[in-house]
């Protein structure tokens, strides 16, 4: 029997908008607005089933392809500064 260890890290994405933060932010703290800038085309679909925007909160999305397995995706939010960021742990 082998033996598995996990190992947690810290990893820092970051990303540059032509827009401004307050238009970013905006995408992102809107179910209906995250859905449709996550997803990747028409061969994809994907619902969010749970949207708490809020420090703790949780959001719940299963994505993938019409004909495939689909994934989930949790997000934790850890920090939020309105109109200029938000921190998040997803698994």
């Amino acid at each position: 029997m082998s033996e598995r260890s996990v190992i947690h890290s810290t990893i820092v994405l970051e990303r540059s908008y032509d827009a401004s933060p307050a238009r970013v932010f905006a995408a992102w703290s809107d179910p209906a607005a995250l859905q449709r800038w996550g997803s990747p085309g028409e061969s994809w679909e994907s619902s969010i089933e749970c949207f708490e925007f809020q420090v703790d909160g949780i959001a719940l999305s299963r994505f993938g392809p019409k004909d495939g397995e689909s994934y989930v995706n949790v997000t934790r939010y850890l920090d939020i500064v309105r109109d200029q960021r938000s921190s998040r742990l997803v698994a």
